[in-house]
């Protein structure tokens, strides 16, 4: 696998290299005073670089606009309670008695938003092309309507938010590479929030028996509306966490991230080595 991947490493490492030099001698053909030449070689070179950026299936999309919003229903046969959610779209949350998705976009980019399920993950993907070249100012909506969820992991680069209140046993929301922040209302027995890297973040309002939250990212959360009795707090974040307390409120801080709390938890144990500090609010 590892070998397979270095492989197309150096595949697209040689082909940047080809482009560069084909740009240099096109440049130098220019400065050289091949003006007409040189110019229309340039442009023909830029639409070739434009229409093999799109992949098959998917290259006409460089040459038409967006088109009218329009809003889709798709059903969802399947049941799930994951959801992972990829690329350039916004993701509404709405806990439901169906399965189905509302996919709002332009009417000729709707076969862009690919969605499946697999072993109870339902997986969304934003495989619209070349937007790059496209004025594209209205960012894709995608409404999810669940009967359950376990898991959310955006991997999204724009805002999410549960539209209803979410109530269940635990759910788990977490952030690798995607960026925004995920707005949260539940009520729940166990609530996990962990950002592992990025700009990512969370804002929480509800409650839960045991919450438990771990900020490797670079954004502030606001979690000052979330209350629970028992709160674990692990950052290794140079950002603030702001968390609700009234019980017990363990902190592992291990950079200059504070961790401000409102409550009244009647234990506060502090661990680690950074700078970050305890502070009521």
């Amino acid at each position: 696998m590892m070998r397979k991947i270095f492989s197309h490493i150096v595949l697209i490492y040689g082909n940047v290299l080809s482009y560069f030099d084909t740009i240099r001698h096109y440049l130098s053909e220019y400065a050289e005073g091949s003006r007409s030449l040189g110019a229309t070689s340039l442009f023909l070179f830029a639409g070739f670089l434009v229409f093999s950026s799109c992949e098959k299936g998917h290259r006409t999309d460089c040459f038409k606009g967006a088109g009218d919003i329009t809003t889709e229903n798709k059903a969802i046969e399947v049941p799930f309670d994951t959801i992972v959610a990829n690329g350039r779209i916004r993701v509404n949350l709405i806990q439901d008695s169906l399965n189905f998705l509302e996919i709002s976009i332009g009417e000729n980019l709707v076969d862009g938003i690919v969605f499946n399920v697999r072993n109870n993950t339902l997986t969304i993907e934003d495989h619209i092309k070349c937007n790059w070249v496209r004025r594209f100012d209205h960012i894709p909506l995608v409404t999810i309507h669940y009967s359950t969820l376990h898991y959310f992991l955006a991997g999204n680069y724009f805002d999410n938010y549960f539209l209803k209140p979410h109530k269940g046993e635990y759910i788990q929301l977490e952030y690798w590479t995607g960026s925004g922040i995920t707005h949260f209302v539940g009520d729940v027995d166990e609530a996990y929030f962990i950002v592992n890297a990025g700009s990512g973040g969370f804002e929480a309002s509800g409650r839960a028996r045991f919450c438990y939250m771990y900020h490797a990212g670079g954004s502030r959360w606001n979690m000052s509306g979330f209350d629970a009795p028992e709160v674990y707090v692990n950052t290794l974040s140079n950002n603030d966490v702001h968390v609700r307390c009234d019980s017990l409120l363990w902190c592992d801080i291990r950079r200059t991230g504070n961790v401000y709390y409102m409550g009244t938890p009647s234990q506060i144990v502090r661990n680690g080595m950074g700078s970050g500090q305890i502070i009521h609010e």
